[in-house]
């Protein structure tokens, strides 16, 4: 223990021991306050670790959120998809029934319509008739201006007329 000794050193006013003293002080406090500042920094580098997992976990909670996400937006895109097929269909079904009844009414009129018009044709065919048989009472010829259809050719030639005129002379007599 010579520091204790130089302690004692009478007169002298600042002793060895007392600067020894000091120093010992000085580390000791040194080394406290090193341990202090390793303490705060293993804190601070635990706190970093936590905060690095925090950060690492909310970025995976975010892939996983936005994954999540855009399954969710593809899962209602397709059930609109399917919503709007299904509204299609159904529409395309109601088109095709009011096409269909309409179709059937237009029909109808023209069935109802042609009947009419076979009704006239028929009652202008006999007042033809009978006044083709009045000419040839009373000893007239009667001829047919502009014949140019088979159909017609026949029909005149059923009425009893004379004669016909045509445009298609070879039509006429290949009918005879």
């Amino acid at each position: 223990m010579t520091i204790a000794v130089a302690d004692k050193l009478p007169g002298a006013p600042d002793s060895v021991g007392i600067k020894l003293k000091r120093a010992e002080t000085a580390v000791a406090r040194a080394k406290e306050a090193e341990r202090q500042a390793l303490a705060e920094a293993q804190t601070a580098s635990e706190r970093a670790d936590a905060a690095k997992s925090v950060s690492e976990d909310g970025k995976r909670r975010v892939r996983e959120a936005t994954r999540e996400g855009k399954q969710e937006v593809e899962r209602r895109a397709q059930e609109a998809r399917e919503r709007f097929n299904r509204l299609i269909d159904q529409e395309r079904e109601k088109a095709k029934q009011e096409v269909a009844e309409r179709i059937e009414r237009i029909t109808a009129d023209v069935n109802a319509e042609s009947e009419r018009a076979r009704a006239e044709a028929e009652r202008v065919a006999e007042h033809a008739q009978a006044l083709i048989e009045d000419a040839h009472r009373r000893g007239l010829r009667v001829y047919a201006y502009t014949v140019n259809e088979p159909d017609d050719f026949a029909r005149f030639r059923k009425l009893g007329i004379d004669g016909m005129f045509t445009d298609y002379p070879d039509r006429a007599l290949a009918l005879r």
